[in-house]
């Protein structure tokens, strides 16, 4: 598969665009990418070719939500959209952390990934790829 050089742009936008939102420095933000600070900094002075591997990029954009191919979901701030920006909300207010659940398929993943885009120092965990231990 070769990566066209608009979806490594749309990666390399998306990381840059997601920095402001964590207080460390670029080399602990470049870490929780896999990169090095080094790469973070070529990647913001606007290299793209041959700084990173192909997997790196698809890994890189998996995790900031870049498709290959382009979506043409619209957001539109529903009822359940309005509660988990609530609760995420509180959450940042008072220092704590929350875990969401519902019935399948209301959107709760898609509303809290979009919500934690623009809050600082917010991460969503997905554990939905947990095990689960048959014994308990």
């Amino acid at each position: 598969m070769h990566l066209t050089t608009e979806y490594k742009n749309d990666v390399r936008k998306a990381l840059l665009n997601r920095r402001p939102n964590f207080g460390g420095t670029n080399a602990q933000f470049a870490k929780i990418y896999g990169l090095s600070g080094a790469i973070y900094s070529r990647l913001a002075n606007g290299e793209i070719d041959r700084i990173i591997s192909d997997s790196q990029w698809l890994q890189i954009g998996r995790e900031l939500d870049i498709n290959i191919r382009k979506s043409n979901w619209k957001i539109v701030k529903t009822k359940v959209y309005e509660n988990i920006e609530s609760s995420i909300n509180f959450c940042k207010q008072y220092s704590t952390s929350m875990i969401l659940v519902d019935d399948c398929g209301i959107g709760k993943t898609f509303c809290a990934k979009n919500i934690i885009k623009s809050i600082k120092n917010a991460f969503y965990i997905d554990c939905s790829q947990a095990k689960a231990n048959s014994n308990l």
